[in-house]
């Protein structure tokens, strides 16, 4: 296949491997294999361009580095006697553990387990781990990943986590990005919605404004309260005070002081009301003692005459007490009718 084909197809899976004309230890057959391997881990990761990068990073070390021979240990081989070739049927892959230099180790970092598949919306980290996202951490998921029962993994790999030269192999440890770090090419961090660790500082609410006190009570309560008793103190005071100059004024005038006038009045009206109460049924009623001289239902002509008002506050009593009289009589004839026209006025309002 042409080179310039060969060129773009690694730019784009492995970008870290565009510079001149370094030699790669991969085939064309190789990048489309790792390619059409990675769709699915590609496609749950696309919302978090550090993870993606990461990822890649750990497959195009695996497959293309010009130093793999430091890192990658060759373990189980097979001949191809058609093609006079010998093939790798299983490898072990010395991967950093923790930081060294420049790089972060790739222990250290793993999709974050809140990053979401945009397809399922469900945790990419657990279509990727074989277990629960809360379960998955750096080791297992590379191991899981490097699993040939996953169904994408061509050949047996096994991951080996070192920081040190472990059987003259050096770990493979380059750059790695954090979730909320962006790529040399542009892209930006992970989103907040994935990444928790990019999310900014919660905001803090503004501290409660203390509570307006006065000897530890409320201070509203106790201003309504002086202002209640105030107010009495006033009111009683000018009632009082009105009482007083109307008493001097009195005495002034009649050498009597008006207490004694008002209790004069209170049995006289006393006594009236004693000699009455035995005739007059009610406020605006007729006088039952038609022999009483001042008798309103008595037709002579020299007795007093009721004025209109009070004939008038007859008639609309006795209309009243007519009125409920007869709607007394139908509620207790009635009961029934009258409790299911109250249920069909209810019904109609609610």
């Amino acid at each position: 296949m042409p080179i310039l084909y060969f060129r773009t197809c690694a730019v784009e899976l492995c970008p870290g491997y565009d510079y001149g004309n370094q030699s790669l230890c991969c085939d064309v057959q190789q990048l489309l294999t790792l390619q059409g391997s990675l769709q699915l881990p590609l496609q749950f990761l696309s919302r978090c361009p550090a993870c993606f990068f990461n990822l890649m990073n750990l497959f195009c070390e695996l497959t293309c580095s010009p130093h793999q021979s430091m890192f990658v240990n060759g373990t189980q081989f097979t001949n191809d006697t058609a093609a006079n070739k010998t093939n790798v049927v299983e490898v072990q892959y010395y991967i950093g553990q923790t930081a060294n230099g420049e790089g972060r180790g790739h222990i250290a970092w793993s999709p974050r387990s809140d990053v979401q598949a945009p397809s399922s919306k469900v945790k990419a980290l657990s279509l990727l781990c074989g277990k629960d996202a809360s379960d998955c951490n750096a080791t297992n998921w590379i191991e899981y990943m490097f699993n040939i029962n996953n169904g994408q993994t061509p050949f047996p790999i096994i991951p080996i986590f070192s920081d040190m030269p472990v059987s003259g192999m050096t770990p493979m440890n380059n750059k790695t990005y954090g979730s909320t770090e962006g790529l040399d090419d542009g892209c930006g961090p992970c989103s907040c919605q994935d990444c928790s660790q990019a999310c900014g500082p919660q905001p803090v609410p503004p501290p409660l404004v203390p509570p307006w006190t006065i000897l530890g009570i409320d201070a509203m309560v106790v201003i309504m309260w002086i202002s209640y008793v105030a107010f009495l103190l006033i009111f009683i005071g000018a009632v009082i005070r009105a009482w007083c100059y109307r008493t001097e004024a009195y005495y002034e005038l009649t050498g009597t002081l008006k207490s004694e006038a008002v209790f004069s009045q209170m049995y006289l009206m006393v006594v009236c009301f004693s000699s009455r109460k035995r005739t007059i049924e009610s406020e605006y009623g007729p006088i039952l003692d038609s022999n009483n001289p001042h008798c309103l239902n008595n037709d002579n002509i020299d007795q007093v005459d009721a004025s209109c008002g009070e004939t008038l506050g007859k008639r609309f009593e006795s209309a009243l007490r007519s009125l409920f009289t007869r709607w007394g009589s139908f509620c207790v004839r009635q009961p029934l009718m009258l409790i299911l026209g109250n249920l069909v006025v209810v019904a109609v309002c609610s």
